[in-house]
């Protein structure tokens, strides 16, 4: 477990170093070594407003993709995590003894790191056609997600949801003229999910999962990964 998260920090830590370098050296026009391809690319998927990593969550996800090296690319992103649409399909407001959906707060955040190695590219044009992240990859995903459930008008009781995984990803990803494009991605990994119940005296204990009817897939160590992002080039 203490590899996997070191794993976790140095696919983090990796992405945000390599983009904050990217953005100190975006290309100027004015330089003789300007190019007509985007070097960093907004990545983000509006669907996970409706639901998010962890149970009867939003997303709200925004993340970059920028070209380290030849077919190397990184991707750092930050999510806000608040209360789904779809809550009460999870706590139904006649199981909530007596309050609302509407009476209930959860506030949370994401952080996902990500390095890609495109085996194939889909740009063949140029003496930089391996610095455009277009093709098939594969990729060392790693993401942290933790979240608060709690009445509005209390602090306490309240249930603390955790999120962490590593995962290997393979996907494909197409560039439309470096303006728009698709990311699709699978892959297979290990998680650990945990939710913390604190009472209102503080008392913090931690709940099983099976018993508490998340399932024997919420509760194992298997992740399972399959989903998309929409690429804009900014620079």
């Amino acid at each position: 477990m203490k590899r996997l998260k070191v794993i976790f920090l140095f696919t983090l830590v990796a992405s945000v170093t390599g983009l904050s370098q990217d953005f100190a050296k975006v290309k100027n026009p004015r330089d003789q070594e300007f190019h007509d391809w985007k070097s960093i690319y907004l990545k983000t998927n509006p669907f996970p407003i409706i639901q998010g990593p962890i149970p009867a969550t939003a997303e709200y996800r925004v993340g970059f993709e920028a070209m380290a090296a030849p077919r190397l690319s990184y991707q750092p992103s930050i999510s806000f995590l608040g209360k789904s649409p779809l809550f009460s399909l999870f706590f139904p407001d006649s199981a909530l003894s007596g309050f609302t959906s509407r009476d209930f707060l959860i506030r949370g955040y994401r952080l996902q790191g990500q390095l890609r190695y495109f085996y194939l590219m889909f740009s063949n044009k140029g003496p930089d056609a391996h610095m455009r992240p277009s093709g098939l990859y594969m990729a060392l995903h790693s993401s942290y997600s933790t979240a608060t459930l709690r009445l509005r008008s209390f602090t306490y009781p309240r249930l603390t949801i955790n999120h962490f995984n590593v995962n290997a990803l393979f996907g494909i990803q197409v560039l439309m003229k470096d303006a728009v494009g698709l990311d699709i991605f699978a892959g297979l990994g290990y998680k650990e999910n945990t939710i913390f119940e604190t009472d209102q005296n503080q008392n913090v204990t931690q709940l099983d999962l099976e018993e508490e009817g998340f399932g024997p897939y919420y509760s194992s160590n298997i992740k399972v990964s399959l989903g998309f992002n929409l690429a804009i080039g900014l620079w």
